[in-house]
């Protein structure tokens, strides 16, 4: 979930959709996770987002 809402916050910025019905729990939990990163700015975001993604790929050898 932390690499989603990093991606989502980095390419739309500020989460400002309505939160998702009780019975859709992935929904839910996506639009949390982004929403947690509400007043992060786009370069920052994607700048984390690059830095997260290489963390993965170094502790499950992705490469």
């Amino acid at each position: 979930m932390q690499l989603y809402a990093l991606y989502k916050q980095g390419s739309c910025g500020d989460n400002n959709n309505c939160k998702p019905g009780t019975f859709d729990i992935r929904g839910k939990k996506k639009w949390e996770a982004w929403n947690g990163k509400k007043g992060l700015s786009i370069e920052e975001a994607q700048k984390q987002y690059i830095e997260f993604a290489n963390k993965m790929i170094i502790k499950y050898g992705l490469c």
